[in-house]
């Protein structure tokens, strides 16, 4: 459905994206996990045409988006980071409005209309003027404009940000829906419950570069098996980093202000030993936090940092 190949953009001095390639097939969720800044928003606008690639090419469904963009914009919806709606209009307003644009009308458009605000549960508010509306509201109903045209494949750049997490759980049975009625889904995310709960593979990228691609289970089985054990501490670390570095090196650590990340197998076991040895440098621990093996720990292991907003 989406074929993503050697695709470089920089901006002035800053190499947006290096390289990047991947497919995308028919009918998965995929997504591109990583933090803001890593490149996710600027391969979005190339996919959409907004801007093009300095190299590389992308196709959708086999077109080409630069030299067939008429057929390429039939076949997608995308939903931005940014609302796209007008707040003068209502829900159904706005969505007659989005679908004429898209050549869709009459009782096709109507029955659309109708599907979508019952999918997104706005149809008891289908006549409310959208200034009215709540954030996660409006957030919904642009989801429901993305949908209007019957795209093949769904744009979703980070479409939870800002969500109350009530709202949030909403998004996702909405692109669990949309994945079963055969619509693809490219879902960009810097939230790794996101990722692992939505997609049947994911890319991880940092710094305009894709670091690990599989399914979010492989990734964690091949690059992360062991559990992630947190120690903060009441100071700052930076003065004992090179020791704490050296005394844990089994534990692949990272020293990041006040706080000790290690990498443990039977984690458990081994924290009384690992307390005591923090004691021993002088460290005074304030709070210990076991995380099980996740995406967030294959982020680290490639990168050396922790995946954050």
């Amino acid at each position: 459905m989406l074929e993503i190949e050697g695709v470089k953009k920089r901006f002035q001095d800053t190499e947006a994206l290096k390289g990047v390639g991947f497919v995308l097939y028919e009918g998965e969720v995929f997504g591109l996990l990583g933090p803001n800044g890593a490149g996710k928003t600027t391969l979005i606008k190339i996919i959409t045409g907004l801007i093009p690639p300095d190299e590389g090419r992308v196709t959708v469904d086999g077109f080409d988006v630069r030299s067939h963009w008429e057929e390429v914009k039939r076949l997608l919806g995308i939903v931005p980071q940014e609302l796209s709606l007008y707040p003068g209009l209502s829900a159904e307003e706005n969505l007659s409005l989005f679908g004429k644009l898209y050549g869709v009308s009459g009782r096709e458009l109507k029955d659309r209309i109708s599907f979508l605000l019952s999918l997104v549960g706005l149809w008891e508010r289908r006549e409310e003027l959208v200034r009215n509306y709540s954030g996660g509201m409006k957030r919904r109903l642009n989801l429901a404009l993305a949908l209007i045209h019957s795209p093949n494949l769904l744009l979703l750049d980070e479409p939870t940000v800002g969500l109350d997490p009530q709202t949030r759980a909403l998004v996702y049975d909405f692109i669990l829906e949309v994945k079963e009625k055969g619509v693809s889904v490219l879902l960009t995310t810097h939230y790794i419950e996101e990722a692992e709960r939505l997609c049947d593979r994911v890319a991880i990228i940092d710094e305009g570069k894709i670091i690990a691609l599989a399914s979010p289970g492989e990734l964690i089985q091949r690059f992360a098996p062991e559990e992630l054990i947190e120690v903060e501490t009441e100071e700052e670390l930076v003065l004992l980093k090179e020791k704490l570095l050296d005394a844990f090196a089994s534990f692949s650590p990272l020293v990041v202000e006040k706080k000790v990340i290690l990498k443990v197998r039977d984690g458990r076991r081994r924290l009384p030993r690992i307390m005591a040895d923090l004691l021993s440098f002088g460290v005074s621990p304030t709070s210990i936090h076991f995380k099980e093996p996740n995406l967030e720990a294959v982020f680290l292991s490639f990168t050396g940092k922790e995946l954050r907003d």
